[in-house]
């Protein structure tokens, strides 16, 4: 997905966190959530170093297995409660957000992509179904910032220039789905690539036999990511280095995975034109029909 323009105001890449900052980020992070064996402020790091020199860097056993067996559990749970009737969901989200917007699930089969999605924004009540998700998905969001050089809080909420992020679920279907190769970065945004990351809840080779998320990284080698993770692993990556989801073969389901999308609102939706008491009828007329204009 190519996100909408916005202005980091990252450190240097292969700058050592400051200690406060981890100590910060770890007592914002549940209890469970990370391997106890993981030290933060070296994982991290190494995760700059990594992602510097490559493009990207697997976290090997960063979430505890019980926690990721949750996360899984739920993932599995929810998208097999799916109507197998696809025209009865709408497209699946890409592209422009609007401030307050309902959460959304929907299905798109195209010649860029072929996808079941769930976005969740913060916003809204979290979806009971896939609360331990989300919440993992913030938590990762937070040491996500943080590698990148930022405030750990940065979109928690809808920031100055509009940035945000979001929850992204999605379920790419077996016997064809699949993304396209794209980047998400533009060079005249003038700023340092942002990093994503991504937790894959089904496996290939366990779950799906072909394809998964591949990535050239900085060498111009083409990587199979999904063939070197395992369960409890996170993916962090610059989303400037081409990546894609090859079509999924046959299996018990297709490919699961989460991550949290930096993305921006679209201005007009924060925009709000008082329609109330001492307006006439035909100037309320007018206020409501100019709020809808996007």
């Amino acid at each position: 997905m190519l996100t909408e323009g916005f202005n980091f105001e990252p450190s240097v890449m292969n700058e050592k966190p400051e200690i406060g900052i981890v100590s910060q980020l770890k007592n914002r992070l549940p209890t469970g959530l990370i391997n106890e064996s993981i030290n933060l402020e070296s994982f991290i790091a190494e995760a700059k170093i990594e992602i510097e020199s490559k493009g990207y860097y697997i976290a090997k056993k960063l979430i505890t297995q019980d926690w990721y067996n949750s996360c899984r559990e739920q993932s599995i749970k929810y998208f097999d409660g799916l109507n197998s009737n696809t025209n009865d969901l709408p497209t699946a989200l890409r592209g422009s957000i609007c401030a307050g917007m309902a959460d959304s699930l929907g299905y798109e089969k195209n010649k860029a992509w072929h996808i079941y999605r769930y976005c969740g924004f913060r916003w809204n009540r979290p979806n009971q179904d896939l609360v331990k998700i989300i919440k993992t998905s913030h938590s990762l969001s937070r040491i996500r910032n943080v590698i990148y050089g930022t405030s750990e809080d940065y979109g928690d909420f809808i920031e100055e220039n509009n940035f945000f992020t979001y929850t992204s679920l999605s379920l790419y279907p077996l016997k064809g789905g699949f993304l396209n190769k794209h980047i998400d970065f533009k060079r005249s945004w003038n700023i340092q690539p942002m990093i994503h990351f991504k937790v894959e809840l089904t496996h290939k080779g366990q779950d799906y036999k072909e394809g998964g998320f591949y990535i050239t990284d900085k060498l111009n080698r083409l990587i199979c990511v999904s063939d070197l993770v395992r369960p409890t692993d996170v993916i962090f990556f610059e989303g400037s280095q081409p990546h894609e989801i090859a079509p999924i073969g046959d299996g018990d389901y297709g490919r699961m995975a989460f991550f949290e999308i930096p993305a921006s609102v679209t201005p007009a939706s924060r925009e709000c034109i008082y329609a109330g008491d001492g307006y006439s009828f035909p100037k309320k007329i007018l206020s409501k029909l100019l709020t809808k204009i996007p």
